[in-house]
């Protein structure tokens, strides 16, 4: 039997089965569609359950509030404290367990009808032991061959004329093959004609493609989630229907819909993604039984043969269509005769994995906040979104990657998909959740805003498809071994589309907090903070790094790959010459490394560095790029970027402080203090927080330039310059890819020393002292929540790694002096020593006042 993986690898022969095909991104779709719509839908069940008389202690946050104001008139400070953070963990946690309890439940019945549905399937066929003649035995022989001797696993079953012809089903890797016995005709000579073996071996590369617990997984998803949606739908039609008959529709009536139409719009999406998986499945059974058993012929003949369907009118056509799960024969010819058309980029898995994307953010991104808010470690808003766009990402870079294997070449537009993507994830974004802004709802408000955040998120969606297809060209080109370069790509595109997708939720954040109307301030904020975040460096440094590690890798690239420590080489040349400067004001002019004369120098010097970045970046554009190799550019910009970030701290502290005590006394205690600044110096936000969004833009568009230079001049004639035989990666490319990869991780952890760690509990000492200049009530209780409420944002921003950036200790003499009792007592308390940190003391005396003020 010829093998399909020795085909594939045939110069100019498509492989449809060597990466993640459609059918299995299709299917992660639906199950991650399904698992967030039980979810979200299982909410609503709530509702029904305080109508019909349960009660749920604690649920309430005005229990929590009402429970505060009276213990503090009875109880200690500290017992007040600790009561209120206990109630509201009790609230976080009853909630959480709404939120997502029907997820469980879903996928509980998702594997009973998983393990289920072949038993009933085979009690439906009524099938009975094949007997041995001829002609089963052939049929177990197609079996084994198609199985390679694997064919234990797969009983042959025969019918009278209950499968269809044949049918594969099972689970738990034990199979049936389900023939009907019309089909298994003898020859003469005891074997099988063509039409019936093309029948057999296409069901046959159902099991080799894997699809077969697909399947059945897919049936049991759409009805398991049918099983808990189905219930919602006839009690809120009875509830809206008695509320009209009451009259009490006004308030009510939208409130009570919700769940019908959200319901109906889950299980039609649903449906829609199973159609999708089901039918994707048949076209790569045809397209292995075609061209890896040679039954392209008779598969051809069989989907000639004029059926009910195409006699039938048009109307009648498309609503087969509709409810088939099979996809009508024109449309599998055409499969058979470009198969690279399973590997078209679909708009509608893109709208999908928006839509998912959106409501994963507007139903588990507050699940999310509620589990992390007011905790000892906030991870905040961006961590979870970099969560729940990580496995979305990997399936929209699958697509991506699919795109490229097919047709290595092709030029294509990435705008328009990229629209649809973000159009779908700002749909998605848009359910009704309670505590969670509505884009539409935004949009109708504030439409310049709504406008600018569909803007801003298209433009991320643009970049994310463009690397994607741009990782997957050089990749797939550097290596043979491509299955494995797919899934480290995958790996690092749901890296970077979490981050990407967390840039994005920290900006659409930000703009909803802004006042309203239209304000570029906002917007600028908005992006300030976003750009500040953790998320910018790792998304940059791990798109870039794997990028630059394939360009390394592949031969025929002339920049990187000839060269590839140049980007290394050059930051330490920009940061040499900086220190030198630097060592030079200080020690030759006498300028001491501190007070406003030292300012400017380090103000000129960091002017000095910028421009020479620049320079520099424009020579490696000018060197790496070139027609249709500005990703090379870019990449190699990106790297020196990331590299000066890394020798600037050091470089500053090193040369502005070090300098002077090594010239005036280099002592063992005078090398210690070099060490240890240099140590510390990451942990300056400024530096590597400002410089690093600085450095890349400036970069990236020097590098973007260089590469446009060295495009022109070819144009006019003028040879960049001479080919080079392409080199095999040797020694010098292992250690700038460990270069590579670590400069990033070195600006993440580096910048990170010590601050998650920090100790942030005030020491006894200083407790007693703020203690002591407190002037009780002296404060009122609304200029005690504004600064609660000021203090609990400044302590709770996750915009940079640092979380202590406030003092918290005027919020809690301020607290202590409130003439509110409950916040009085929560400042008192934890004066008086409450195993808390003021992050948890802000978040109880923030709550408080939203929930005393409404």
């Amino acid at each position: 039997m010829p093998n399909p993986a020795a085909e594939a690898a045939t110069p100019g022969r498509y492989d449809p089965f060597l990466l993640p095909s459609a059918t299995s991104i299709r299917f992660f779709l639906l199950i991650l569609a399904a698992a967030v719509g039980a979810m979200y839908i299982g909410f609503f069940y709530l509702p029904l359950a305080i109508t019909a008389g349960a009660e749920f202690a604690g649920l309430s946050m005005a229990d929590c509030e009402e429970a505060a104001r009276t213990g503090a008139a009875v109880l200690s400070d500290r017992a007040v404290l600790d009561g209120f953070l206990d109630c509201y963990a009790r609230n976080r946690g009853q909630t959480i367990a709404w939120m997502m309890g029907a997820g469980p439940i879903w996928a509980l019945l998702t594997v009973v009808g998983y393990l289920l549905w072949p038993i009933a399937l085979e009690l439906r066929l009524r099938p009975r032991r094949a007997a041995d003649d001829p002609v089963v035995r052939a049929a177990r022989a197609e079996a084994e061959t198609g199985l390679d001797g694997a064919s234990e696993r797969v009983r042959v079953l025969t019918t009278q004329g209950r499968a269809g012809g044949a049918r594969v089903f099972g689970a738990l890797g034990r199979y049936r093959l389900a023939v009907d016995s019309s089909l298994l005709a003898e020859r003469a000579d005891g074997g099988l004609d063509e039409p019936p073996r093309a029948v057999l071996r296409h069901e046959i590369a159902h099991l080799r493609n894997r699809d077969v617990d697909l399947t059945y997984l897919t049936m049991a998803a759409w009805w398991a989630s049918l099983l808990l949606i189905a219930p919602l739908l006839p009690s809120y039609t009875f509830l809206t229907i008695v509320a009209l008959a009451t009259g009490q529709a006004t308030g009510n009536l939208v409130v009570l819909q919700a769940p019908l139409f959200m319901g109906a719009i889950a299980l039609l999406l649903l449906q829609a993604i199973r159609a999708r998986v089901l039918r994707t499945r048949e076209h790569y059974a045809d397209v292995r039984a075609a061209y890896a058993w040679r039954s392209d012929r008779a598969l051809r003949a069989i989907l000639s043969r004029p059926g009910p369907a195409s006699r039938a009118g048009p109307w009648r056509r498309w609503w087969r269509g509709l409810r088939s799960y099979h996809p009508s024969p024109a449309f599998r010819l055409r499969m058979l005769d470009d198969p690279r058309r399973l590997a078209t980029v679909s708009l509608a898995d893109l709208a999908f994995a928006g839509i998912l994307l959106g409501a994963l953010q507007a139903h588990l991104g507050t699940v999310g906040r509620v589990a992390t808010d007011g905790g000892a470690l906030n991870v905040g808003g961006a961590a979870v979104a970099m969560l729940l766009g990580a496995p979305v990402g990997a399936l929209v870079a699958a697509v991506g990657w699919n795109a490229v294997h097919a047709d290595p070449d092709g030029a294509r537009r990435w705008s328009g998909p990229a629209a649809v993507l973000a159009g779908g994830t700002l749909l998605g974004y848009s359910l009704p959740v309670v505590g969670v802004g509505s884009w539409l709802g935004l949009l109708a408000a504030f439409p310049v805003q709504g406008v600018v955040s569909y803007l801003v998120l298209w433009g991320l969606c643009v970049v994310l498809l463009r690397w994607a297809a741009l990782s997957a060209r050089v990749w797939l080109a550097a290596t043979e071994r491509r299955r494995a370069a797919c899934a480290a790509g995958l790996c690092c595109a749901a890296v970077v589309f979490g981050c990407v997708f967390a840039l994005w939720v920290i900006f659409d954040s930000a703009i909803r907090a802004g006042p309203g109307g239209w304000d570029w301030y906002t917007v600028r904020i908005a992006a300030m903070t976003a750009v500040l975040s953790w998320a910018l460096p790792v998304a940059v440094g791990c798109a870039a790094v794997f990028t630059f590690t394939g360009l390394i890798l592949r031969p025929d690239t002339r920049g990187p790959a000839v060269r590839p420590l140049l980007p290394v080489i050059g930051a330490a040349a920009v940061a040499a010459a900086q220190a030198a400067l630097l060592a030079w004001v200080t020690v030759g002019q006498g300028v001491r490394a501190t007070g406003p004369g030292f300012s400017t120098v380090l103000d000129y010097a960091l002017a000095c560095c910028v421009l020479l970045a620049m320079g520099t970046s424009a020579g490696l554009g000018a060197w790496a790029g070139g027609r249709g190799r500005l990703g090379a550019a870019l990449c190699a910009g990106v790297v020196f970027a990331f590299t000066v970030v890394v020798l600037l701290p050091p470089v500053i502290l090193g040369a502005a402080e070090s300098v002077p005590c090594l010239a005036a006394d280099p002592s063992l205690s005078c090398w210690g203090g070099v060490g240890l600044a240099m140590l510390t110096s990451y942990s300056v936000e400024q530096v590597v927080w400002v410089a690093l969004p600085l450095l890349l833009g400036l970069c990236a568009v020097c590098a973007a330039a260089g590469s446009g230079l060295r495009r022109l001049l070819a144009r006019r004639g003028t040879p960049p310059h001479a080919d080079r035989a392409p080199r095999r990666p040797g020694t010098g490319h292992a250690v700038s890819t460990v270069l590579a990869f670590s400069v990033p991780l070195a600006v993440v952890a580096l910048s990170a020393i010590g601050a998650p760690l920090e100790d942030t509990a005030l020491p006894a000492e200083r407790r007693a002292e703020l203690a002591a200049r407190v002037e009780p009530e002296s404060v009122g209780r609304d200029a005690t929540c504004e600064t609660a409420l000021a203090t609990w944002a400044g302590v709770s921003s996750t915009s940079t790694f640092r979380l202590d950036v406030l003092d918290p200790e005027d919020g809690v003499a301020t607290l202590a002096a409130s003439r509110d009792p409950v916040l009085a007592a929560f400042g008192r308390g934890f004066l008086d020593g409450a195993d808390v940190d003021h992050r948890q003391l802000f978040y109880a005396a923030a709550r408080y006042c939203e929930q005393a003020n409404g």
